[in-house]
């Protein structure tokens, strides 16, 4: 998969069926979303994109209740070669990106740049200045722009629908089998493991917590399974 930071790079590759969104632990909701793409962009013959933000929105606009994330952003970028994204494309998100209108967005960068015939969004996404680019302005502006956009529905489990909020609520509960369900994959954090550290890897593993070699606990360290 080929990476590029910002839309100018004359490398993208163009006639595109793209999502855009934070992704943030690519959830089975994610995976759903990314498989949609892939398949939409084989069946007309262009190339599955994903226009991702670093870093995280809320970060930028409100740091006091910035989330913790669910993987690094290697890790993402990772996870969205093997499930079949051909590109992405990195947008820095500052306070000035934050203030672009969404219809100016699409008209832009969508369709001028990435000349995108398909768009699919994740159910309750918005983007754009002041959250105005959800999907009733996206399927109204893409009758004028000349491209098709559609809303993926979201995945449930156990009647609740999966996002990455509630798969934080269930690691800090240390509900860590029914988290990784809904992620569609072991729970897993990198980083350095030092001397000191070995009681609370073996913790974490024990715990149900995938730390892989060379990887370390997170801040938190789930109490339980349940």
């Amino acid at each position: 998969m080929r990476l590029f930071h910002g839309t100018d790079n004359a490398d993208i590759a163009r006639r595109t069926v793209l999502t855009l969104g934070v992704f943030d632990g690519l959830h089975l909701g994610h995976q759903l979303i990314m498989k949609t793409v892939v398949e939409r962009a084989r069946a007309i013959g262009a190339v599955p994109t994903v226009i991702t933000f670093e870093p995280h929105p809320r970060a930028v606009l409100h740091p006091e209740s910035a989330p913790p994330l669910l993987q690094t952003f290697d890790q993402k970028i990772e996870a969205l070669g093997v499930l079949g994204i051909e590109q992405t494309i990195v947008i820095h998100f500052d306070r000035a990106f934050s203030r672009i209108r969404a219809e100016d967005f699409l008209r832009e960068v969508v369709v001028d740049r990435l000349h995108a015939k398909e768009v699919y969004l994740g159910r309750g996404f918005a983007f754009g200045h002041d959250r105005e680019g959800h999907i009733e302005l996206l399927r109204r502006v893409s009758k004028n722009l000349g491209f098709f956009a559609d809303e993926v529905p979201e995945v449930r489990l156990r009647g609740r629908r999966i996002g990455s909020t509630r798969i934080r609520e269930l690691l800090l509960e240390g509900r860590i089998n029914l988290a990784r369900r809904m992620l569609g994959r072991p729970y897993g954090v990198e980083g350095r493991v030092m001397r000191d550290e070995h009681a609370a890897v073996e913790h974490a593993e024990e715990l149900g917590a995938d730390l892989g070699e060379g990887r370390s606990v997170p801040d938190h360290v789930p109490g339980d399974i349940r």
